[in-house]
């Protein structure tokens, strides 16, 4: 054998050895920009959330001098109050809610409703204590985008710790699964980043697809509801009486369908059906803003309210049908495209065709719009 060929398998046998850690390295430099480019946006989106923050109290920058951005933003940043709101900022931030127990299922979705609740009541008083205005639509902007930062920064959290976890333990495969999850990773913050600018100009994202078809229905007699934080819309279709729920608008509010159906259903008597209408997550190759229609309750609650609507519509045996508008994640967070409108006037007429099919005229029939009423009055 030739010694140039024994330097070669000398050379191939050296490579062989060493391909699992250069493998490392190659992976760990990719994680480390995924994980660089995730900061950056954490640190814009905070600086998005202080914009939306500062819009609705417009007082702090009529306070401090300054004529230019810059100027403005070097005097803010001394000023004790401004940072008093940027330390609470970050307190919220890192707020958390433990789920309840459920080795005992009994009583569950009450305490969960409970729990959800608090914590809405908790960051409302704070934000409330921050944002000193009489608007409650801006108010209600900056919880949204309050809330899509938590969400931010959580996924950050994660990544981050899985990261130095994968570099602490030199493990290849934990740094593979972070890489091979890096698309959707960068796709899940860029949503939560749109939707936080979306706050900040408040505009409608797909999400307020649900309550925009409600709009499109009309209605008058408008009925408020404070406490779930829901309005009731009555108009004619087809000869049968339609009550319109959705929630308060035309700030981020989700507010509570499904305890306003409760008491909508006790205070008009009953109903022929109950239509829910919000957006669904569309799987790959489908397209966007296109409209289905099927049985249940559509609404993406974590348990409590779409508990609360399938109680109320089996305990009376009132039909409930579904009628969604798909759409990706990343258009159920960010602004409303054009393509998601046209869905919207699709679910109308699907919605007119499960009225006239399942209902007679004179029938009481409730339609649901669900969803983020961020620019939806």
């Amino acid at each position: 054998m030739a010694l140039s060929d024994v330097i070669w398998w000398i050379l191939f046998f050296i490579l062989l050895l060493s391909l699992s850690r250069l493998q490392l390295f190659m992976l760990r430099i990719s994680v480390d920009n995924l994980l660089n480019e995730m900061q950056i946006y954490e640190v814009f989106a905070r600086h998005n959330l202080l914009a939306t923050l500062l819009k609705a109290r417009k007082d702090l920058l009529e306070k401090v001098p300054g004529v230019t951005p810059e100027e403005k933003a070097r005097y803010l940043k001394t000023d004790e109050e401004f940072r008093e709101i940027v330390r609470r900022v970050e307190k919220l931030s890192e707020t958390f809610m433990i789920s309840p127990v459920n080795l005992d299922p009994a009583g569950i979705i009450q305490k969960l409703e409970h729990l959800l609740r608090t914590r809405e009541k908790y960051i409302k008083k704070i934000v409330e204590s921050m944002v000193k205005v009489k608007e409650e639509h801006l108010k209600q902007n900056v919880i949204g985008a309050l809330e899509a930062y938590i969400s931010l920064r959580y996924i950050n959290k994660v990544l981050r710790h899985l990261y130095l976890t994968a570099r602490k333990t030199g493990n290849l495969y934990l740094f593979m699964q972070i890489s091979m999850l890096a698309p959707f990773i960068r796709q899940a913050v860029l949503s939560v980043f749109d939707t936080i600018r979306a706050h900040l100009v408040g505009i409608p994202i797909g999400d307020s697809i649900g309550p925009i078809v409600a709009r499109m229905l009309g209605g008058s007699e408008q009925i408020i509801d404070e406490e779930t934080k829901m309005e009731i819309l009555k108009t004619i279709i087809m000869n049968r009486n339609v009550y319109i729920i959705k929630a308060l608008g035309p700030g981020s509010e989700v507010g509570e369908p499904g305890k306003a159906l409760e008491k909508l259903i006790n205070m008009i008597g009953n109903a022929s059906c109950v239509i829910t209408v919000d957006a669904a997550l569309k799987y790959e190759g489908e397209p966007s803003g296109d409209v289905a229609a099927g049985i249940g309750a559509a609404i993406g609650d974590v348990g409590p309210q779409k508990w609360r609507i399938e109680e109320i519509c089996t305990r009376r045996g009132i039909p409930y049908f579904a009628v969604i508008i798909k759409m990706s994640l990343v258009e159920a967070l960010t602004p409303l495209a054009r393509v998601l409108i046209n869905g919207a006037k699709e679910a109308m007429n699907r919605i007119h065709e499960i009225v006239e099919m399942y209902t007679n005229p004179g029938d009481n029939v409730i339609l649901m719009g669900i969803g983020n009423t961020i620019g939806v009055l």
